[in-house]
C-alpha cells in the first residue's frame, strides 16, 4: 500500500491518495509506475476480453457509487430532490 501511494503522489502531486484508492484500490495494486507503454501493452495483450469487461463493470459500480456519495455530500438538496422525483414518477407507474 505504501508503494502504490507514493507512486500515486509522484503522478498526481499532494492529492487525497484515499480517495484514489477508495475508487481504484483493487485495480491500483496492478499499477508499476516504472513500467514503459510496450510492457503495459505486452502484459494487457495477456488479458481475456470477458475479464476485462467483468472488472471494468465492477470498476464502473464502484465509480457510481463513489459519484452518488460525492453528490450526496456536495449537492444534497439536488440529490434528494433528485431522488424524490424518481420515487414519485416510480410510484405513479406503479398505480397505472
Amino acid at each position: 500500500m505504501r508503494r502504490i501511494k507514493s507512486g500515486h503522489r509522484r503522478v498526481c502531486g499532494p492529492q487525497k491518495v484515499p480517495d484514489f484508492l477508495l475508487r481504484y484500490g483493487p485495480c491500483a495494486a496492478f499499477v508499476d509506475y516504472r513500467e514503459n507503454a510496450e510492457e503495459l501493452l505486452a502484459r494487457l495483450r495477456q488479458v481475456r476480453q470477458e475479464d476485462f469487461l467483468r472488472e471494468r463493470q465492477a470498476l464502473n459500480t464502484v465509480l457510481l457509487r463513489e459519484q452518488k456519495r460525492h453528490r450526496f455530500r456536495h449537492h444534497q438538496a439536488d440529490y434528494l430532490r433528485e431522488l424524490e422525483d424518481r420515487w414519485a414518477a416510480a410510484v405513479e407507474k406503479a398505480g397505472q
